[in-house]
């Protein structure tokens, strides 16, 4: 990230700060009980917490970046995967990208069968189990016939035969990873379930609510800013004071929640080089 997109962030901060200050000076007359009937009270509460929310989300945007920047670890991976790049640009590689897929979807849809099979078996009736220990096929009752059909269907599934002939339009989620997104990390084409977790800090939306601030604060302070509404020096001290403190909080929480979206994005990242390596290794072992 160059330099003005870092200035970018500090003009954020700083209307957050004139305008939250504007917010928290020009405040409502005294306050009493009857106040939490009131619609102005109210919209009051909600503009300032939109405020601090907002330093939350300007807050983990930039130590997302800031952390995308600096990263050894992250620089180091991305690096090794734009070396493979060139060499894995075949149609090799898709395929066993298309096979690597299929097997993720083979081994979700056994998880699955294998969970309504024990999902079925708990929900035996005792009268439907001693039937089914006792007597033969040609004697059961119509419902045990029915439990053990569906039972039997189930298990059916589970078998190879069956899984290579209907894998491909089997109805399944199970993670996929699409080439662009071992190649970039992220792409405007995904799958329905991918194996990496995409925008773990939700960045597209906290810069669409970024660019709500103004426009919408814009007129709410414009509104407030009536010279009989100001406050003592003293009262007005305590109450940015307080607002300070919040905003504290938010800017901590945002740091932790960047850190948090950055772990995720280095194993985003370590995943999508682990796909290449162990294509490697598999061709490697072909020529040998």
């Amino acid at each position: 990230m160059n330099k003005l997109n870092y200035a970018v962030y500090i003009l954020l901060y700083l209307a957050l700060l004139g305008l939250l200050g504007v917010l928290n000076v020009v405040v409502l007359k005294e306050m009493d009980w009857s106040l939490l009937t009131s619609a102005d009270f109210w919209f009051y509460q909600a503009n300032s917490n939109f405020f601090y929310y907002a330093f939350f989300i300007v807050t983990a945007m930039l130590n997302y970046d800031i952390l995308e920047d600096t990263d050894v670890e992250l620089a180091d991976l991305e690096e090794k995967i734009n070396d493979k790049r060139d060499s894995i640009l075949t149609q090799n590689f898709r395929d066993y990208v298309s096979r690597f897929n299929l097997e993720n979807k083979r081994k979700s849809h056994l998880e699955y069968v294998r969970t309504k099979i024990e999902n079925h078996i708990s929900k035996i009736k005792p009268k439907v189990f001693n039937e089914i220990q006792t007597l033969t096929k040609n004697k059961l009752s119509r419902k045990t016939r029915k439990y053990q059909k569906k039972l039997d269907n189930l298990h059916k599934r589970l078998t190879d035969e069956w899984i290579e002939k209907n894998i491909i339009i089997t109805k399944v989620k199970y993670p996929e990873i699409t080439i662009n997104e071992i190649y970039y990390g992220a792409v405007s084409y995904r799958a329905r379930s991918s194996m990496l977790e995409r925008k773990p800090l939700g960045k597209q939306i906290a810069l669409k609510g970024g660019l709500l601030i103004f426009s919408l604060v814009g007129s709410i302070a414009t509104q407030l800013l009536q010279p009989e509404r100001f406050l003592s020096i003293e009262e007005t001290i305590k109450s940015l004071s307080i607002m300070l403190i919040f905003i504290t909080f938010n800017i901590l929480f945002g740091v932790r929640a960047s850190k948090q979206a950055h772990k995720t994005r280095l194993i985003n990242t370590s995943t999508r080089l682990g796909i290449i390596y162990d294509y490697e290794h598999i061709e490697v072992e072909k020529k040998d």
